[in-house]
């Protein structure tokens, strides 16, 4: 939920997979939903979680619409 949060949970699975991170990616997905307020909102969050990690965000992903889908959620028809 916050930058924080996200921080300790980094660190949790750098513990468990003895891997570092180098390097953030805002993938602020939610699916159909994702517009481009969304993206451009998570930018901040993003940049607070770089700033407490000391990690370069690489980029942001956004989805573009001509991508195909192919696996459907269970809620989905």
């Amino acid at each position: 939920k916050t930058p924080d949060e996200a921080l300790s949970l980094m660190y949790e699975i750098e513990s468990a997979s003895k891997l570092k991170h180098t390097a953030l990616i805002n993938n602020s997905n939610l699916g159909n939903e994702t517009n481009p307020q969304v993206v451009k909102d998570s930018i901040l969050y993003a940049e607070r979680l770089s700033s407490l990690s000391g990690l370069p965000i690489l980029f942001t992903s956004n989805m573009d619409k001509d991508i195909n889908i192919y696996v459907k959620k269970a809620w989905e028809e």
